[in-house]
């Protein structure tokens, strides 16, 4: 009887440490369902970031190609800055249910792709948010625990204001492909007792959040100013100008398309730009919004297709794999996301099911000795280049539970 019991008490020790140590990102578990976006609803490309006790929304939507309407439940959950839960109940940050069902919903129609886009507004009358920090939108169709989709989302105060700049980095040997951010805070009337303890920050390029800098403490203190001057620290490879595709109408030939065949979609033919002159142009650093031109309700007649990435080369790479990315996929290291090597054609190629719209996208190389996503290959990478910056500042006072985000600030490289 006591075994039993000790038996009993480990597992569930170690279901509660599994489920501790669980780290939410942005996931879709389910191959119907597609085009998840989430966003500011006065800005479809913006990062979805809220104010606190704000009238601001955020516009969450998805569609599930399984074709029949299904009950989605969902719950929000309160995040530490590295995506963990915190110690708190939901009550603690909800002000109104632990989970709802998401009732907005229209079948498509006028599209050769069968489907059901849902869509939810958060807050909303069933969920208003009530702590700042990092949170975690949770899909799912019976249990929490399979969801079908996790997607993060910012909830700020503005108690610090961000003073940010970049530079040429130091401790790079070719640091004209690199750009640094350097910043400091300074607290507007905040008792902040131990600043190295307490202040953390996270920085964020272009939205992604899998080459961010996250849970970075101070360098050091100065008269009253926070500092994050560190050398070498927060530096990213600087890319150039992400391409683009337009694929509003499936009737015309848009911006990076060569060819339209039914459901398929030929873009152009794309060269390795790593030795070609830099020049500025006008892009949406790697995000995506979906648009048809012939109809009304892009939300539901907006068609599916067959997108194919081409790109020609005299020999196959022999030392990695080539990945084709943007927003749109989270710049995933996936199998649906690798280019493959075609003998005949002398190319690397691709197809990738997408929605219709405009893409921003960009191809990035791993080598097989490690894990690391570089545009030195593909690309190049320029300092000049323009791409937009995040900084979030988390404040966690000792003895507390969760970690609230005290500041915000989004800049372009350019200003």
């Amino acid at each position: 009887m006591h075994l039993k019991r000790f038996i009993c008490i480990v597992i569930l020790l170690i279901g509660f440490h599994t489920t501790q140590a669980q780290i939410f990102e942005n996931k879709i578990f389910d191959n119907d369902i597609k085009t998840v976006l989430l966003y500011p609803s006065s800005n479809e490309i913006g990062s979805p970031v809220l104010q606190l006790n704000s009238n601001e929304q955020l516009v969450f939507s998805f569609d599930d190609l399984s074709e029949d309407s299904k009950t989605y439940y969902y719950k929000i959950i309160h995040c530490e800055q590295d995506w963990t839960p915190t110690q708190q109940e939901s009550y603690e940050y909800i002000d109104g249910f632990e989970k709802a069902t998401i009732d907005d919903y229209n079948y498509s129609y006028n599209t050769n792709t069968k489907y059901v886009n849902y869509k939810l507004q958060i807050p909303n009358i069933d969920m208003n948010i009530t702590q700042s920090g990092n949170y975690a939108l949770v899909v799912y169709e019976d249990t929490p625990s399979e969801p079908i989709i996790t997607k993060r989302f910012i909830v700020k105060e503005d108690l610090v204001s961000i003073n940010p700049s970049m530079i040429l980095p130091k401790t790079k040997i070719n640091y004209k492909e690199y750009q640094e951010i350097l910043f400091n805070i300074y607290a507007k009337g905040m008792n902040i007792y131990n600043p190295y303890q307490e202040i953390q920050a996270t920085v964020i390029q272009n939205q992604r959040w899998d080459n961010a800098y996250i849970g970075v403490a101070p360098r050091f203190i100065r008269n009253g100013s926070i500092d994050f001057d560190y050398n070498g620290k927060f530096v990213f490879e600087a890319g150039r100008e992400f391409r683009r595709f337009d694929i509003r109408s499936i009737r015309f030939l848009g911006q990076g398309t060569r060819s339209i065949q039914d459901s398929d979609v030929y873009l152009l033919f794309d060269p390795i730009r790593r030795n070609e002159r830099y020049f500025i142009e006008s892009d949406l650093n790697g995000q995506y919004y979906i648009d048809v031109l012939e109809y009304r309700n892009r939300s539901v007649e907006a068609d599916y297709v067959n997108v194919h990435f081409n790109m020609p080369l005299q020999q196959k790479f022999s030392n990695g794999k080539l990945y084709v990315a943007g927003q749109f996929n989270n710049y995933d290291i996936a199998p649906e996301n690798e280019m493959q090597w075609n003998s005949q054609t002398s190319m690397y190629e691709n197809s990738i099911f997408l929605k219709q719209g405009f893409y921003d996208y960009t191809y990035y190389f791993v080598r097989d000795d490690n894990n690391e996503k570089t545009f030195s290959i593909t690309e190049g990478n320029d300092y000049e280049a323009e791409n937009q910056y995040e900084i979030l500042i988390y404040y966690k006072a000792f003895g507390e539970r969760y970690s609230r985000v005290i500041g915000y600030i989004n800049f372009n490289s350019k200003n």
